[in-house]
């Protein structure tokens, strides 16, 4: 007979043997000769067998031999025991990982009734049933239900507090308390609600502080302000066996949140974009002098503590903290001087936010090439190839990201950072508007979002992306500092001042935010307040070889000229050059001071020099026509004595 034909015709073989064939069967005698290998396996023995099998399939991510199990083991435990509900939390937890969330909401909701009537005085039980529905009811978008289970759980809470006065205490209470205001701020994140879920976020650290999502969440997503992160550092409460935690925290807040942004110059630029000044402007009428254009930054978490120290003294400094005791302070050294992703990232940040680009590419780029997907590193990277004008690696980094993980923002992101650099604004809009969608709680996106606008010089566009970037991420001080520069860009002084001052609340570390503040004032003419603020953004910048350090110092040099201290401003400008003498607008005005200090052989000489850098700006020549009819009016004795040439 061939295979198939006639298969009804077969009968199935019965699942059990009648009794007489059981009595003929003796091969589970001890008597028969195989029976000793052929024993029965008992009912406990097969469900833990089950439970082994179902527990692997979840360590190694399969998911569906998970569900599989699990459902065998539900079917064959005894009904409303103990056994009978961890076997439904195990198949609901399976679903969960599978993303069958509504399947797993469903089998919970389905055996309600023996979970409740098991776990009624059994609060943790209850506490990982309401958690796990919670999650699934989070995962398939559902807010309103998952928040209203939630808070029916902190009611259910107290009712079993006050029931014969029952105490909740202990680490893993805490554990899943922490849990439960975790997923409740998430939730109430998702609505934009940032005031509970604020206040969610900080309940989950109190109750447990190595929560590190809550912690995360509330830094990453720049929900709290600088006084805030540091006021909830001296809350938490930690102990002997997570202090090196606590120090991450404080290398994660302690410094400021700031990003990238290429402060403006106080003469107008010539695109609004990372460029050097237009010379043009240093010598006319400086009350019609324009405001900054609008830069590409990246939104990057807080520096960390005593990175550039060696590892010496960073030995001193970590023994020096009290209460520590010697495993502790191996384990500080050790993350310290590794190569630890989370700790090299934030050393990466800390030299990008002192504009040295150079020493933060060397350590990202390392990162990327040891792990392309570690994506917290990617904004950085991303903005660091911008700096650096690294087209080709911008593009590759983006390709790469949309081929392996389309659905991540930071994808999308990255896309449009390339065809940001390549200054196609229009396209880059698109993509930063795509990454906004799939996360709309990624903040470098947002700000990279408004740039697009403002290098296309669309500020009112610019100014709603800048708006809705500072209300979803109160503790981002860029999102106010690009108001401000919007302001100052259009002359409205006192309105950019108030966003500048507001951006300073929130990080009072970031030396762009008062080279800003000093524009305003020189613009205003109170050239004194200017070159304090000035002077204050000089000392918070520490890599003499950064565009945002000669920027600064280009512009004591402009306050130092306006108040008629003509040998501090040439200080100044001969220092700029010193970094950059490729800049034509420096040796003009450089040249200028050297003008109206009535040096015209030096003005003359200075004047050359940006003329030969750039040969078709009109205004160098006027100047070099103006020096030479002054030297026509000199006389000859100041020619012979040498004072004036």
């Amino acid at each position: 007979m061939k295979i198939g034909q006639n298969l009804s015709s077969i009968k199935k073989q019965p699942l059990k043997a009648s009794p007489d064939s059981f009595e003929m069967d003796d091969s589970n005698s001890p008597d028969h000769p195989q029976g000793s290998l052929l024993k029965k396996p008992t009912d406990d023995q097969l469900l833990d067998r089950l439970n082994r099998t179902m527990e692997s399939a979840i360590r190694h991510s399969c998911y569906n031999d998970a569900i599989f199990y699990a459902d065998k083991i539900l079917a064959l435990s005894i009904h409303d025991s103990d056994q009978h509900i961890k076997a439904i939390y195990d198949l609901a937890n399976a679903y969960y990982l599978n993303k069958e969330y509504m399947r797993c909401v469903q089998l919970i909701e389905r055996h309600g009734n023996s979970i409740n009537k098991i776990c009624t005085f059994q609060y943790l039980y209850t506490e990982k049933f309401r958690i796990l529905t919670a999650q699934a009811l989070l995962g398939a978008n559902n807010i309103e239900a998952c928040i209203n289970v939630l808070q029916k759980e902190v009611k259910e809470e107290d009712e079993v507090k006050n029931f014969e006065n029952t105490v909740l205490e202990g680490e893993e209470y805490n554990y899943y308390k922490g849990l439960r205001h975790l997923i409740l701020a998430k939730a109430y994140e998702a609505q934009e609600n940032n005031k509970l879920a604020v206040e969610n976020y900080k309940k989950a650290l109190f109750n447990n502080c190595e929560n590190f999502e809550a912690f995360e969440r509330l830094v990453g997503n720049y929900l709290l302000t600088q006084e805030e992160r540091e006021q909830l550092i001296q809350d938490l409460s930690f102990t002997q066996h997570n202090l090196w935690l606590k120090d991450y925290y404080i290398s994660r807040i302690e410094g400021a949140i700031r990003e990238d942004c290429e402060g403006s110059v106080i003469i107008n630029t010539i695109e609004p974009s990372i460029q050097s000044p237009n010379v043009k402007n240093f010598c006319a009428d400086e009350d019609e002098i324009g405001g900054s254009g609008a830069y590409y930054s990246h939104v990057s978490p807080p520096q960390i503590k005593d990175i550039g120290k060696t590892p010496e003294a960073k030995r001193i400094t970590i023994d020096s903290y009290e209460g520590r005791n010697q495993r502790e302070v191996q384990i500080l050294e050790v993350l310290y001087n590794s190569k630890n992703s989370y700790i090299k990232i934030i050393e990466a940040e800390k030299y990008y936010n002192e504009q040295n680009v150079s020493k933060a590419y060397e350590i990202v780029k390392n990162l990327i090439e040891e792990d392309m997907y570690f994506f917290s590193a990617i904004p950085l990277y991303a903005a660091i190839l911008i700096e650096l004008n690294n087209v080709g690696d911008l593009y590759i980094l983006a390709h790469n990201l949309v081929s392996s993980s389309p659905e991540l923002a930071v994808s999308w992101f990255t896309v449009g950072a390339y065809y940001y650099l390549v200054k196609k604004y229009d396209v880059s809009r698109k993509y930063f508007e795509k990454a906004n969608k799939f996360d709309k709680h990624f903040a470098a996106s947002w700000i990279a979002f408004g740039h697009s606008y403002a290098a296309s010089d669309e500020s009112d566009q610019a100014m709603s992306a800048y708006r809705t970037a500072a209300r979803l991420f109160p503790g981002c001080h860029l999102a106010n500092q690009c108001i401000g520069m919007e302001y100052l860009r259009t002359n409205k002084l006192p309105t950019a001042l108030i966003s500048f001052e507001q951006a300073q609340k929130i990080n009072s570390k970031d030396c762009l935010v008062y080279n800003e503040k000093g524009v305003v004032y020189y613009k205003e003419k109170n050239y004194k307040e200017a070159e304090k603020l000035f002077l204050i953004a000089h000392d918070l910048s520490t890599d003499e070889n950064c565009k945002t350090y000669e920027t600064i110092l280009l512009n004591l040099g402009h306050c130092n000229r306006k108040m008629k201290k003509y040998e501090e401003a040439i200080r100044y400008y001969e220092e700029c050059l010193s970094i950059n003498n490729k800049n034509p607008s420096t040796y003009a005005s450089l040249g200028y001071a050297y003008h109206l200090k009535k040096d015209f052989r030096q003005a003359m000489n200075c004047y050359n020099k940006a003329n030969f850098l750039k040969s078709d700006d009109g205004f160098i020549k006027t100047l070099i026509d103006r020096v030479l009819e002054d030297l026509q009016e000199v006389s000859i004795e100041e020619i012979i004595s040498g004072s004036s040439y």
